[in-house]
């Protein structure tokens, strides 16, 4: 293991495997996926350009990384619960998906629009997001928490989308009515 990558490790190990756990649900499970996500910040850690960047880098990779452990699941009799709910996932971190998810969210009333904006766009974290808009943790986390779930009722108000067993979508279908939210 190179220096820097000891340094990532000491720096991230923790707070990285919460983060895991709270996705996943599983210790064991979130263990073999921050191994392998240790592995490919050692493998790739050369192609960061930008330095200020670092912690939204391996963000991302963990973030790629749990998705791949999904993927990868076998269904049994055709049938599987999805073990994390979906609508909190960073929605901006889909490559691709911010700018066909940016106009629905820019429909939100401006205070939920502000709280996916700063959460899930611009990386903060729920209790940075109390901090900035003077609001107490737990209204934070509510605002997030609403806010997705109006985002989520706009996809369905104008599109019904179908989905695999794991919550990927996988086609969607616009309502023939062109719905409201729908540009």
């Amino acid at each position: 293991m190179s220096a820097i990558t000891g340094d990532i490790y000491r720096q991230f190990h923790h707070e990285l495997e919460n983060f895991i756990v709270k996705k996943v649900k599983d210790k064991v499970i979130s263990q073999d996926i921050l191994q392998d996500v240790f592995i490919k910040i050692h493998l790739h850690q050369h192609t960061i350009k930008d330095q200020s960047k670092i912690t939204a880098w391996i963000y991302q990779l963990t973030r790629n990384t749990i998705y791949d452990y999904y993927r990868k699941l076998v269904v049994v009799n055709g049938e599987t619960e999805i073990p994390y709910d979906v609508t909190e996932l960073p929605i901006a971190n889909e490559q691709g998906l911010e700018k066909c998810v940016l106009p629905f969210i820019h429909q939100l009333p401006q205070k939920y629009r502000e709280a996916l904006m700063l959460t899930d766009i611009k990386g903060l974290s729920q209790t940075q997001l109390a901090e900035q808009l003077k609001i107490s943790y737990p209204a934070a986390k509510s605002r997030v928490q609403r806010a997705r779930q109006k985002l989520k009722d706009l996809f369905t108000d104008c599109c019904h989308i179908h989905s695999d067993v794991y919550g990927n979508i996988m086609s969607y279908n616009q309502h023939a009515c062109g719905g409201q939210g729908c540009k």
